[in-house]
């Protein structure tokens, strides 16, 4: 076999070496996309339970607010809201707003979460199943930015079910 050189006598590179070389770039490309692969989906379950965390301190502060007004044992009711803090130098000029209640927390509403949490609606899908006879009303929501969709990988939120409840919030990581 004839090996074609370049110029100042230098050989070229031979078949077998790269087919070594494209063999070693592909495995080496699927560790790296493995790898990837594990780390968006630790970062969507990282983005759910952040959410979560958002939610639950977001339905404490609204239940502390009735609490002061001693609306927390009525079944149903509204408060105000107004996001601004007087103490702060940066003024968010926010307008108050309105969240129906249900023993103080938050029955579930979509507007009323987005506001509370401050999530971006352009950021998230959301269900409401409306209440039945069986079932208070639930909230789903997922990420526009992760795999799946409101029956894998989602935050399910429904406001208590009696007086001294909380509310439930569950993470549903399973398709994630």
């Amino acid at each position: 076999m004839r090996q074609l050189k370049y110029r100042h006598g230098k050989s070229r590179v031979s078949l077998p070496e790269l087919l070594l070389v494209v063999t070693l770039i592909g495995i080496l490309s699927a560790f790296v996309l493995h790898k990837y692969i594990e780390m968006r989906h630790a970062a969507h379950i990282l983005v759910l339970k952040g959410t979560k965390l958002s939610l639950e301190g977001a339905t404490n502060l609204v239940y502390a607010k009735a609490l002061i007004m001693g609306v927390d044992n009525q079944v149903s009711g509204t408060i105000s809201i107004n996001l601004d803090n007087p103490f702060s130098v940066e003024k968010r000029n926010s307008k108050p707003f309105t969240v129906s209640t249900r023993y103080g927390y938050p029955q579930g509403a979509w507007e009323d979460i987005m506001q509370i949490t401050e999530l971006d609606p352009a950021q998230w899908f959301y269900f409401n199943r409306p209440a039945s006879s069986a079932s208070l009303a639930m909230l789903y929501l997922w990420s526009k930015e992760g795999p799946g969709s409101i029956a894998n990988c989602n935050i399910s939120y429904q406001g208590a079910q009696k007086e001294g409840d909380n509310p439930t919030i569950i993470i549903n990581e399973t398709g994630c």
